[in-house]
């Protein structure tokens, strides 16, 4: 019997061998426990990719391996986060692929406004109090704590102090953070990939969009940011450029400027 126990017990464990992590504050942000679980095994995948632009591929098969997400509520987390602009998708290859690439200064700000959300929440808590009791009475005010989600404050400290604290510190590093993603960012672009993310810049194009087209098609990029600004009876260049490099469409030939060449024949003095 023991025996039995132990060997069941090492097959749960063999199963349980690769963990995945769970980020609550994804589920907040994404709109569901669903896609908060793809959005974290997705944000785990995004810097471990061979591509390095951050494209990754995987398999439908993969994925419910992974996470334990079947077909449609992969298909139902990958709508929510796309129609919040943390997903991106393309096909290529051949045959086409599916590939995914996260959008993290997308996931950072949306949790910088979760965290405002809760500091919100924090200092209405803790700027209830009750001034028509004379005696207080700790059990009626512990289910208040509770729900604020606060525990009863021993050390003295200032709740609201302290969460403003928090909150700034957060912003600071999160802005930090960006700035060093996007220094990092620069300093991968090639020459042909930074003129196209200048040239679109240019255009009105913004600073995240610029840099993706400029990575996924620096060549076209440029050329249509070239194309549109020698178009005069254009109202609005920069869509024009975007619909283009969407459709992956070519730019149009420039017509050839050369001279003709001399006429052939008899030629009479």
């Amino acid at each position: 019997m023991k025996r039995a126990i132990h060997e069941a017990k090492a097959a749960l464990m063999e199963v349980l061998r690769r963990p995945i992590a769970y980020h609550v504050v994804f589920a907040k942000i994404s709109g569901g426990v669903t896609s908060g679980v793809f959005l974290s095994q997705l944000f785990y995948w995004a810097d471990r990719g061979k591509d390095p632009n951050g494209w990754i591929y995987k398999t439908q098969a993969e994925w419910e391996e992974e996470t334990g997400l079947t077909r449609w509520e992969q298909e139902t987390a990958r709508k929510r986060l796309k129609e919040r602009g943390i997903l991106e998708e393309k096909r290529a290859g051949m045959p086409a692929r599916l590939y995914y690439r996260l959008d993290l200064d997308r996931v950072i700000e949306l949790a910088a406004a979760q965290s405002s959300m809760w500091d919100s929440h924090n200092q209405e808590c803790g700027n209830s109090t009750d001034k028509n009791v004379e005696t207080p009475q700790s059990s009626s005010r512990e289910p208040h704590n509770q729900e604020c989600g606060a525990s009863p404050n021993k050390s003295g400290e200032n709740p609201q102090t302290s969460s403003r604290q928090n909150h700034q510190h957060a912003e600071t590093t999160t802005r930090e953070y960006k700035q060093q993603q996007q220094a990092d960012a620069d300093a991968k672009l090639s020459e042909d990939e930074r003129q196209a993310f200048e040239a679109l810049r240019g255009l009105g194009f913004p600073e995240s969009d610029a840099r993706r087209y400029a990575r996924d098609q620096p060549v076209l990029a440029l050329s249509w940011s070239n194309y549109a600004r020698g178009q005069e009876g254009l109202r609005n260049p920069g869509g024009f450029v975007r619909k283009r490099l969407d459709a992956g469409d070519s730019p149009p030939e420039e017509p050839n400027r050369e001279a003709p060449p001399p006429p052939t024949g008899t030629v009479y003095t």
